[in-house]
């Protein structure tokens, strides 16, 4: 009986060391990603002390993100391009709920490239998305954009033309936001297809 009590104990014990060393791994992880998220918040203070936000008319910063695959994405990969780029969280769930929505601009203009954008890594990156059948290229571990948010709240949503400029960024969600955001991409299309002829 006693050998049982013990062993029972011993193995209690070991569970309970195990959950400790994983509790400690998250919140290890978590504090490396706020303290990242931090530092790259500093980088997006103006000299006045205001956050950047991307603008209609700014030139869009230069990033260079990877994706859930490991591919790298960069001002490069866009240049000539209409790209959209929508900044996003797990505990926003305006966020989450419009994924599908977004999924299908993908089919009604699949010459734009979509870019979804989160400070999450590959992995719980990819759980959400494919719980949502959200198919944009997903840029994980992102510290150059989430600091855009600032105080203004996700998700950020940002229209960048072929040229590299900024033609729409709106941060929430709405039915109508997304029906502002569809005709600037649309907008955007027109104005490459008028530099072409």
């Amino acid at each position: 009986m006693k050998a049982i009590i013990l062993l029972t104990a011993l193995t209690l014990s070991i569970t309970a060391s195990a959950q400790d060393k994983e509790r400690d791994a998250i919140v290890q992880h978590y504090m490396s990603l706020s303290a990242q998220l931090k530092a790259s918040t500093q980088s997006a203070i103006k000299s006045d002390g205001s956050f950047y936000y991307p603008h209609a008319g700014d030139k869009f910063p230069t990033f260079s993100d990877k994706d859930i695959d490991g591919n790298t994405w960069n001002s490069d990969s866009i240049r000539g391009r209409v790209a959209v780029f929508n900044l996003w969280y797990s505990g926003c769930r305006p966020c989450l709920a419009e994924m599908p929505i977004l999924s299908e601009w993908k089919q009604q203009l699949p010459e734009v490239l979509y870019f979804s954008a989160t400070f999450h890594d590959a992995a719980t990156t990819k759980r959400i998305t494919d719980n949502r059948q959200f198919n944009w290229i997903h840029l994980v571990e992102d510290k150059t954009m989430m600091p855009w948010i600032g105080s203004l709240g996700f998700p950020l949503t940002i229209v960048v033309d072929k040229q590299g400029i900024v033609r729409y960024a709106v941060h929430g969600t709405s039915e109508q936001k997304r029906a502002e955001i569809l005709d600037a991409i649309k907008s955007a299309l027109c104005l490459t297809l008028k530099n072409v002829e």
